[in-house]
C-alpha cells in the first residue's frame, strides 16, 4: 500500500466568508468537482458530521466515500477522515485564507492510500492533482462570476 499528498491552491477573488460557505456546503460539491455525483450529508458542518460522497471517475467507476467532519473552524478550515466501509482511505483539509477583502487563497490538501506500484501511484497522485487543479479553476470561476 502506497501514500500519496495533493496540495494545491488558488486565489479567488472573493471575501473569505464567502468562498468557505461554499466550499464547505459539501452538497455544492457536484458542481465543481467533476467526478461528485451526488454529496449527502447529515445535517450542519461541525465535527462529527458524516458526508457519503458518489463519484464516479472515467465515467465508469463508481466510488462510494463514507467520512466524517473531525475539525471544524468556521470561515477557517475544516478536516475529514474517511471511515469504515469507504473504498479509499483518505484525510482531507479544505483552509480559506484572508488575502485582502476580497480576496481569498483556498487551500485543498487530500492524503490518500492506494493499492498499486510505486509507477501507478505516481501517475495517479499526477493525474488527481491535475484534476484538482481544474476544479480549483471551476470553483474560482463560480465564484467570481
Amino acid at each position: 500500500m502506497s501514500t500519496f499528498y495533493i496540495a494545491e491552491e488558488i486565489a479567488i477573488d472573493r471575501s473569505s466568508d464567502d468562498v468557505f460557505a461554499y466550499v464547505s456546503n459539501l452538497t455544492l460539491d457536484p458542481t465543481w468537482r467533476s467526478e461528485v455525483v451526488r454529496m449527502d450529508v447529515d445535517g450542519p458542518m461541525a465535527v462529527g458530521m458524516n458526508m457519503m460522497e458518489k463519484s464516479l471517475f472515467f465515467k465508469a467507476k463508481r466510488l462510494d466515500t463514507l467520512g466524517v467532519i473531525t475539525v471544524h473552524e468556521p470561515s477557517v478550515c475544516f478536516e475529514f477522515i474517511s471511515t469504515e466501509g469507504a473504498e479509499l482511505h483518505l484525510t482531507g483539509k479544505r483552509e480559506v485564507v484572508k488575502l485582502a477583502e476580497q480576496q481569498t487563497l483556498m487551500k485543498y490538501r487530500l492524503n490518500t492510500e492506494y493499492n498499486g506500484s510505486t509507477l501507478a501511484t505516481r501517475f495517479t497522485q499526477w493525474l488527481y492533482s491535475s484534476w484538482v487543479k481544474g476544479y480549483l479553476k471551476r470553483l474560482k470561476t463560480i465564484l467570481e462570476t
